[in-house]
């Protein structure tokens, strides 16, 4: 095995999109670019699977070393974790599914490297808020008397909540607490703080990206959403 001086990473979108692209290059006509999205959602999907199943190596963005999460933690982690380029085609292989994709261009790695100075800066994520920019955002959502002071002590109190914890990352000089937006909603769900509707919407409004984790739960919120889990299939 060959390793480059600085090992390539991909998200798993990215990583979708790159076996996407091996299996239905762009010059092979307009006909392939249906096949091609088809392809890019499949992978994505599958990728998101292997992450929650532990089937690949899947890292922290920031350190590139290799992190573990069970449950809905797992498919919270599946949104912004990243995958090496040697991980990804062991997994493409051990798959069968017969092609390789290449490491990212340079351009990509400046790319993630100006992110990464952003990131630095202030800028991060929209779906990755402080505590007082998630607080503000879910507060008005929430039920029987909570608000958005009571959530800003909840989370600033998280080393109490395991449950809750493990949605939080800590990045910068001087650490910030940041929080995955999409799975404190889930965890607020199952405390019955907030309903599935007012969820729907506090996501729709705020981070749209993370609607796909409410996938589900709609029909389960009554029962006991706590247990929700991505859908996998034996």
């Amino acid at each position: 095995m060959i390793f480059e001086e600085h090992m390539n990473f991909y998200k798993l979108k990215e990583a979708a999109t790159a076996i996407a692209a091996v299996l239905y290059p762009a010059n092979s006509g307009e006909e392939s670019e249906g096949p091609r999205q088809d392809a890019e959602r499949s992978y994505l999907a599958a990728l998101q699977h292997a992450v929650c199943e532990d089937e690949i190596v899947y890292r922290d963005p920031g350190s590139k070393l290799p992190i573990h999460q069970d449950g809905i933690a797992a498919f919270m982690t599946s949104h912004w974790c990243v995958v090496s380029v040697a991980d990804l085609n062991a997994w493409l292989q051990a798959k069968g599914i017969g092609v390789q994709v290449p490491s990212v261009s340079s351009d990509s790695d400046h790319m993630d490297e100006s992110a990464d100075t952003t990131q630095e800066a202030g800028v991060v994520e929209p779906d990755w808020p402080t505590s007082a920019q998630l607080a503000d955002a879910l507060g008005p959502y929430l039920v029987d008397g909570r608000d958005g002071e009571w959530l800003k002590r909840r989370l600033n109190d998280a080393d109490r909540y395991a449950d809750l914890l493990k949605y939080r990352r800590k990045e910068g000089r001087r650490p910030v607490a940041r929080w995955n937006a999409g799975g404190v909603t889930v965890y607020l769900i199952a405390l019955k703080e907030l309903t599935w509707k007012g969820a729907k919407a506090a996501l729709e409004k705020h981070y749209p990206d993370s609607l796909g984790v409410l996938d589900g739960l709609g029909q389960r919120e009554e029962k006991a959403p706590a247990q929700w889990f991505p859908t996998t299939h034996d």
